[in-house]
C-alpha cells in the first residue's frame, strides 16, 4: 500500500506580550550560557497551529502544557530539534474539528494526545503503538512544527522593532494574529 505524504500549513500563535530581560554575567561558563540561551529560545518560540477558525477553541491548559513540555524536553535531552507531543496535539486539534482525517492521522493524533493526557484519555481510543509509517509521519510533523516555530522566532527577532510589518501578504501587529504560512 502506497501512502500519500501529508503537507502541512501553519499559523503562529500570538506571542505573550511581556518584556524579557537577559542578564549576561561575565563569570558564566560557556555550557551554562548555552543552556540558558536554549531555555530562553524555548520560552520565546511561538506555538504553531493549523490555520482554521477552530484554533480559537484550543483549551488554555494545552497551551500551558506546551511550555512545560518544551522545558522538560530540553532538560531531559539537552537540546530540542523536534516539537513535543503537546505541540502536535495543539497543531492538529483545529484540523480535526475542520475535516475528517484518514485512519493513519487519526491514530497519530490519538496516540500523541494520549502521551499528553495520560490516563485522562481512554485506552480504547488509542493504538497500543504506531506502525513504522505512522512513526515516520509523526517525526516528520514534529520536525516541521519545530522548524516553523524556530523560523518564526528568527523573523520576530529581526522584525521586532517595527509595529506594523507585512509577512507574506498578512499583516503582523495592530492587534491581529501573527501569521506564518508553511
Amino acid at each position: 500500500m502506497q501512502h500519500k505524504q501529508a503537507t502541512f500549513n501553519a499559523f503562529v500563535a500570538p506571542a505573550a506580550h511581556h518584556e524579557v530581560t537577559r542578564a549576561t554575567p561575565t563569570n558564566r561558563s560557556t555550557g551554562e550560557a548555552q543552556r540558558n540561551e536554549a531555555l530562553f529560545i524555548e520560552r520565546m518560540r511561538p506555538k504553531i497551529y493549523w490555520p482554521s477558525p477552530w484554533a480559537e477553541d484550543t483549551p488554555e491548559w494545552l497551551k500551558e502544557q506546551i511550555d512545560t513540555d518544551r522545558l522538560a524536553q530540553l532538560v531531559k535531552d539537552g537540546k530540542t530539534e523536534m516539537a513535543t507531543y503537546s505541540e502536535v496535539v495543539f497543531y492538529m486539534m483545529p484540523l480535526t474539528q475542520e475535516r475528517p482525517l484518514d485512519r493513519d492521522w487519526v491514530e497519530i493524533y490519538c496516540w500523541a494526545a494520549k502521551q499528553v493526557m495520560g490516563d485522562k484519555m481512554p485506552d480504547d481510543l488509542v493504538p497500543k503503538e504506531l506502525n513504522t509509517y505512522q512513526k515516520s509521519e509523526l517525526d516528520r510533523l514534529r520536525r516541521w512544527i519545530w522548524a516553523k516555530s524556530v523560523e518564526a522566532t528568527k523573523k520576530r527577532g529581526r522584525l521586532h522593532r517595527s509595529p506594523q510589518i507585512k509577512l507574506q501578504g498578512v499583516e503582523k501587529g495592530g492587534g491581529s494574529r501573527d501569521v506564518e504560512h508553511g
